[in-house]
């Protein structure tokens, strides 16, 4: 008896196997944590991108629209335009890129354009044929000075709008 006594020995080093263990329980929880935030975090961004859970959590009101193309720097260009034959025309319109920009409810109209921009008029409660001209041009226009563009019933397109510059 005494000699099983004696062989036992303490030993003050934790066994490897449980340090190694110890490591991998350590390392698991951390992943488990690193995940379950990104998890969190996902869905609080997904959540806020609706309005109404955005208002229920803040009071915080944003003014404005949301940045589109025309966000972007671009150079802006003038053009006047008026009429030949006659003093007004409410029935003429100018449309740039399909949308109503201006009425001819006197004989000339000062358009501010950017590069890209298609230029039209729409004649289609026009009561009469409208002779328009282009009397004024910024610097950054060419090729489009005094021409004279013959609107009849219907959509015209004349110009689309090249910068040089």
């Amino acid at each position: 008896m005494k000699v099983a006594l004696f062989n036992h020995q303490v030993d003050d080093k934790p066994d490897k196997i449980t340090q190694r263990s110890g490591e991998k329980r350590f390392e698991w929880l951390m992943f488990k944590a690193v995940l379950t935030f990104l998890i969190v975090l996902a869905a609080a961004q997904t959540a806020l991108l609706y309005p109404s859970v955005r208002s229920s959590v803040s009071d915080y009101y944003i003014e404005g629209e949301p940045l589109t193309a025309e966000a972007y720097l671009f150079i802006s260009c003038k053009m006047e335009l008026k009429l030949i034959n006659m003093s007004q025309c409410p029935g003429l319109k100018v449309l740039v890129n399909g949308s109503e920009r201006a009425v001819f409810e006197s004989n000339t109209i000062l358009l501010e354009l950017k590069d890209c921009d298609i230029v039209e008029l729409d004649a289609s409660n026009a009561p009469v044929l409208a002779k328009v001209q282009v009397t004024s041009v910024s610097e950054n226009i060419s090729g489009i000075l005094g021409k004279v563009i013959t609107a009849s019933h219907g959509i015209t397109s004349f110009y689309r709008v090249k910068t040089s510059g």
